[in-house]
């Protein structure tokens, strides 16, 4: 068939919960890794030393730093992220298979989750320089 590869639906639905299965796998396996890690340089240098990070400067510099604080917050972010993920590609993926009405539902809610974001840094000041 020339490379191209044909894939009834069941087929399809199966590649999609896979793929939705992968991205929530390394999302946690990540942010939990990092998170142990906070904790273990917490441990060892005896506390966090610079508090909560108040921009995405701030974090980056502690990481850099290996300030525990800004590790476990590097891996609670990507734990956040995770499901937003998720969305993302179910929302692609809705769209590749054809499923229309899938695709408005997770674009909905993508756009609903989003908005709160933005609303939610807009009230706690959190900077991005």
């Amino acid at each position: 068939m020339n490379g191209v590869w044909i894939l009834d639906k069941r087929d399809l639905q199966s590649h999609l919960y896979e793929r939705i299965r992968l991205v929530l796998a390394v999302g946690i396996v990540a942010s939990i890794g990092i998170m142990l890690f906070g904790f273990v340089v917490f441990i060892v240098k005896g506390g966090a030393s610079n508090g909560n990070p108040q921009s995405v400067g701030q974090l980056i510099m502690g990481i850099m730093n290996l300030d525990a604080s800004s590790i476990i917050w590097l891996g609670t972010f990507i734990l956040i992220l995770t499901p937003i993920t998720r969305i993302v590609t179910s929302t692609v993926l809705f769209i590749r298979e054809g499923d229309t009405r899938y695709f408005i539902i997770t674009l909905t809610v993508l756009i609903l989750i989003m908005v709160s974001f933005i609303v939610g840094i807009a009230l706690t000041g959190f900077k991005f320089s």
